[in-house]
């Protein structure tokens, strides 16, 4: 069975081409497969393999796991025997790219004038100008409220204030060796770097700025502040986890009178007033923690290394973040989270009509008032006059339709209904069918995105409707239509889904090296076994 598509119709939604290089047919055709598209390997990384299965000796050692010189002699063998199996089998290997797409990939990434970026939502790639998304950077990077230029890479001298605060706090008994351990940073911490998605959904291209702050002097104190305010998210009564959640609170108003309505704050992460940020994040660990033995100046200090003093580069300059909280930061989230939490609840101040329904995940806001459209209006006026810096947009029902996440909240016959909502900048590209990755990856992306289907959808009509949908996106993306019809099949012969993780005392230890196709999972059976 051939589901029938436009190849070259759909390429223009999976690749937005805004620099001065024409595409050839065969670059277009390479960039299509989008990001996710895994190359198989020529070569073997056995310093790669040989390191990771080192480490699960290690690990293991360590925590005396391993009793038995059984165990060991196992472990032993799989070092000498997998890499030169692994060598013979890729002389057979098939490549999943032709000649004339490899030659692609080396002249398009040889094209110093361009920079090949992923949009801001959605899986498609945007090819601009070097030149242009470097100005695009620096206009955006010159807004003195949010950052300032520095004259050098101050990581260095951070990393090294941040590990003697850390120190002092351990040597005065106020943190654990554990916690110590846990916070401190890494060896040889890389500066974080900024890069700009397009967001090719808006009118001229606006880019949202990303500060990758992985592995940074401070991330792992921020990923600590963070888990300590994780109890402080789920207390607010709008708090909306997931699309999931938000569905199932709308079970509970399907009879609810009044325009359907959402509000969204324009660049929340910007603009949220640093001081005012730290000081909610510090009362709700105080509320929430009762056992911590940092005081609130410590906490404070803690805070400013994480936001404050984080500095990162673009293009060769060097900037510090001093207002809002930079996305890519684990802690950025969960500060915008409780920000906005406090800013609500100076809605019982509010004297006009309020909604009758509010639900918030992080800067979006769903709500049904039941009153008119100058009600909303009045309501947005109020709320956009709550804080200097923060200014909602509003989006009001058209056609009883509103969307929200990737949620359709309709209202039919007085009775809302729900079903997935695919925005427009929905490329419906997903993994690849020859992307080098496991198998069991590609048929539990079926699932995961028919059992959010099932979740979603309020009646098996519209159930149908969305597999219907899936089936013929997977077959666009190469899938073979009996492994996506047995996989539909087991779905909808059991919509009960089990949501909740099962617990286990063991630790999981994990290892990461390239995938080397059957290898690989021979590789990962034989690891398990010991």
């Amino acid at each position: 069975m051939n589901i029938p598509f436009d190849q070259k119709a759909l390429n223009k939604k999976l690749v937005y081409n805004f620099s001065h290089r024409n595409l050839t047919d065969i670059e277009e055709k390479l960039l299509a497969n989008g990001w996710k598209l895994a190359l198989k390997l020529k070569k073997v990384n056995t310093f790669n393999i040989k390191s990771e299965l080192e480490y699960i000796y290690f690990i293991l050692n360590k925590n005396k796991m391993l009793t038995s010189n059984d165990k060991k002699s196992k472990i032993k063998s799989l070092l000498s025997y997998f890499p030169s199996k692994l060598n013979k089998q890729l002389k057979h290997d098939i490549p999943n790219l032709s000649q004339e797409e490899n030659k692609a990939i080396y002249n398009l990434l040889n094209d110093k004038s361009i920079t090949i970026s992923k949009a801001d939502k959605g899986n498609a790639i945007v090819i601009l100008d070097r030149q242009e998304y470097i100005n695009e950077g620096n206009e955006l990077l010159n807004d003195k409220k949010v950052f300032k230029k520095i004259s050098f890479n101050l990581t260095e001298q951070r990393e090294q204030s941040l590990i003697k605060f850390l120190l002092k706090l351990k040597n005065n008994k106020i943190i654990s060796e554990k916690v110590y351990k846990e916070i401190r940073p890494n060896t040889c911490s890389r500066t974080p770097e900024a890069y700009f998605l397009v967001k090719v959904h808006k009118e001229n291209q606006p880019v949202r700025p990303i500060i990758s702050s992985y592995n940074s002097y401070n991330y792992n104190t921020a990923k600590y502040l963070a888990k300590l305010l994780t109890s402080a998210m789920t207390c607010n009564k709008s708090y909306t986890k997931d699309s999931f959640d938000f569905v199932e609170k709308i079970k509970k108003h399907r009879t609810t009178p009044g325009l359907l309505c959402s509000f969204d704050v324009r660049s929340l992460f910007t603009n949220i007033p640093l001081d005012k940020a730290i000081e909610i994040g510090i009362k709700n660990i105080r509320k929430y923690n009762k056992n911590i033995k940092l005081n609130d100046e410590e906490l404070n200090e803690l805070f400013n290394y994480c936001t404050k003093y984080s500095n990162f580069t673009f293009n060769d300059e060097h900037y510090d973040q001093i207002n809002g909280v930079a996305m890519g930061s684990p802690l950025a989230p969960i500060l915008a989270h409780l920000f906005m939490s406090n800013l609500e609840e100076n809605i019982n101040n509010y004297k006009g009509k309020k909604p009758d329904i509010y639900y918030r995940y992080v800067d979006d806001i769903f709500m049904i008032m039941n009153g008119t459209q100058k009600d909303i209006s009045n309501f947005k006026k109020f709320m956009n006059n709550l804080e200097k810096t923060i200014k909602f947009t509003v989006e009001v029902q058209e056609e009883n339709k509103l969307p929200f996440l990737d949620v359709m909240v309709e209202r039919e016959n007085n009775l809302l209904i729900t079903y997935v909502y695919h925005k427009p900048t929905d490329t419906g590209l997903y993994m690849k069918w020859t992307s080098n990755q496991p198998k069991q990856y590609k048929i539990n992306l079926i699932k995961c995105l028919c059992n959010r289907a099932v979740r979603i959808c309020s009646s098996d009509a519209l159930l149908k409707k969305e597999l219907d949908y899936y089936n013929k996106t997977f077959l666009a993306n190469g899938y073979p239509l009996n492994i996506i019809k047995k996989t539909m099949r087991k779905i909808e012969l059991n919509k009960t889904i089990n949501t909740q993780q099962k617990l286990t005392n063991t630790e999981t230890i994990y290892i990461s090296m390239p995938y080397y196709n059957n290898f690989s999972i021979e590789l990962a059976k034989k690891v398990k076994m010991i």
